[in-house]
């Protein structure tokens, strides 16, 4: 499910096929049945696949509401209609055929997965014809382009890309998922900026595997393939040396298994050995020697695993480029002031963050990662605590324990968005055109109410799960007026009772005063920054 943009593609909206009323691919209530083309204008095709086309798309500004017409309009003339970017990729379901349980097994990962390094489904939109899935737009290239034209990427460098690897698959690990395709092109960075993320992406032959199970089908790219996989008997950790041959690979520029003939591939990957004591490792620490070489043990018994090598001393040395100890004090505030919420705003608040562009949440992503010092995409009770206690809030076990009951996915966990929800600045509530954009995606038909039966729908999309007796509570809650409907207006409301404080501080003359770098560089001052080393 590749959403890079290697090159663009002479440009061809996909057919506008036929609305249908039951999916005929995927079971759940979160697929949308509406035209695709009503909620997002093609800019333009950045890539194909077997099975279909990978579009830029622009999401309507639901304010304008801007007509199929008028966005014709603006293409034709080389102009892109306002809102978020994303990417879709439009599937032809009759070529699916028997890769449709794959495509079931990939959206089901993805649907479930919530992790600052792997990429995000947002909707999914069927018709007669199409498959579409709306995703994040990646727009940085690949890791594997960034390896060949880098002259030397250094062990800094090379130590922030790893960190975010093994951290998002000791998460799909922790989840009992494993990738089974880790390699480079697999790794896309999200935008041309110097901190922009990496994600993992192109979960088509993933599998969920429990701790000891064993896989049995050849799959993956031949030169990043663990020893055993060739064997036909392994488990997850063909993953660690799938990122260990990835580590070698920035480390010194090169694939150690890799070569012009498949079949000496094919003996050198069996054999499963590496040399770390030649002229390209002369320059290179012992620390991280060490770290390659048990990423890259033959014995996947003996291998060591994600969770461990996040705690290797390699990833301790001392390195000025790293953000790993410093947390925004503003941020940490935000989540201590705590008042009640309903679904209903939780769920608002995800479509807020959906349209939010990256620079808006780099500050609270970068906090999240520096709390989440284990990798496993969770905050901890135990780390909030000790952060918070740090940084002079001082918090009873009683507050910190409603923090965790109001945003805790897990007892005693925060996952990522569920961070983002509660540190994200109140400001943005403010934002007319931003609360339009969350309150369409309730709204898919543009009808401006919503009944009670539609309302029910949308919170199931999301992925709510309630008793009636909950959801009554919930209409008590929000005081939904049955002859009324639920508005625009009753959103808003909703969306924006919170206090004034909770709005972040800002600098003397209002402009915003954090800036966070990426690849490896350099941290600039926040108004407000705490170590907690």
């Amino acid at each position: 499910m590749g959403v890079c943009c290697p090159s663009e593609h002479q440009f061809r909206l996909p057919i506008n096929a036929p609305k249908i009323v039951k999916s005929e691919v995927m079971e759940g209530d979160f697929i949308i049945f509406e035209n695709i083309r009503s909620h997002y204008a093609f800019v333009k095709v950045i890539g194909h696949g077997k099975f279909g086309t990978v579009r830029e798309a622009v999401k309507l500004n639901t304010v304008k509401q801007n007509s199929l017409t008028h966005v014709s309009s603006l293409l034709s003339s080389r102009q892109i209609p306002d809102g978020k970017k994303f990417a879709v990729k439009s599937i032809t379901k009759k070529k699916l055929g028997k890769e449709i349980s794959m495509l079931k097994r990939e959206l089901e990962i993805l649907r479930q997965v919530d992790h600052p390094n792997i990429i995000q489904v947002h909707e999914i939109y069927e018709d007669q014809m199409y498959l579409h899935i709306v995703m994040e737009l990646c727009t940085g290239g690949d890791l594997f382009e960034y390896i060949i034209k880098q002259d030397y990427i250094s062990e800094e460098e090379a130590r922030v890309i790893m960190r975010k690897l093994l951290s998002a698959v000791n998460y799909l690990h922790s989840l009992n998922i494993c990738h089974r395709d880790l390699k480079p092109e697999n790794f896309l960075f999200s935008s041309q900026d110097e901190d922009a993320e990496l994600k993992i992406l192109d979960f088509g032959v993933s599998l969920y595997v429990q701790p000891g199970d064993q896989m049995k089908t050849v799959v993956g790219t031949l030169s990043y393939l663990a020893p055993e996989v060739l064997s036909g008997t392994y488990g997850r950790e063909c993953d660690i040396w799938s990122l260990g041959v990835i580590m070698y690979q920035l480390l010194t520029g090169r694939n150690p298994f890799a070569s012009e003939s498949r079949d000496f591939t094919l003996k050198k990957v069996m054999k499963g050995e590496v040399n770390l004591n030649n002229e390209e490792w002369l320059y290179v620490s012992p620390q991280s020697k060490h770290l390659v070489s048990g990423m890259l043990q033959k014995n996947p018994i003996l291998r060591i695993d994600a969770s461990t090598a996040l705690q290797h001393e390699w990833f301790h040395m001392e390195c000025d480029s790293t953000q790993s100890n410093i947390v925004s004090r503003d941020v940490l505030l935000r989540i201590k002031k705590q008042q009640k919420e309903s679904k209903l705003w939780v769920e608002g608040m995800k479509s807020i963050l959906r349209y939010l562009s990256a620079d808006k949440i780099r500050e609270l992503k970068t906090t999240f990662v520096t709390l989440d010092t284990a990798g496993t995409g969770y905050i901890t009770y135990s780390k909030l605590s000790e952060v918070m206690n740090k940084c002079g809030m001082e918090m009873g076990n009683e507050e910190i324990a409603k923090i965790f009951q109001k945003y805790g996915t897990e007892p005693g966990k925060i996952n990522y968005t569920s961070f983002l929800i509660a540190t994200l600045d109140r400001k943005y509530l403010l934002n007319e055109e931003l609360m339009w954009d969350a309150y369409r995606d309730f709204d898919p038909e543009n009808k401006g109410i919503l009944n009670l039966d539609a309302l029910k729908q949308a919170l199931t999309k999301f992925g709510c799960e309630f008793s009636e007796q909950e959801f009554s509570a919930l209409l008590a809650e929000i005081r939904f007026d049955p002859a009324k409907g639920f508005t625009f207006e009753d959103f808003k409301m909703i969306m924006q009772n919170f206090e004034e404080d909770n709005l972040a501080p800002r600098a003397e003359d209002g402009t915003p005063v954090r800036r966070l770098s990426h690849r490896g560089s350099s941290i600039e001052s926040f108004t407000s920054r705490v170590s907690i080393n």
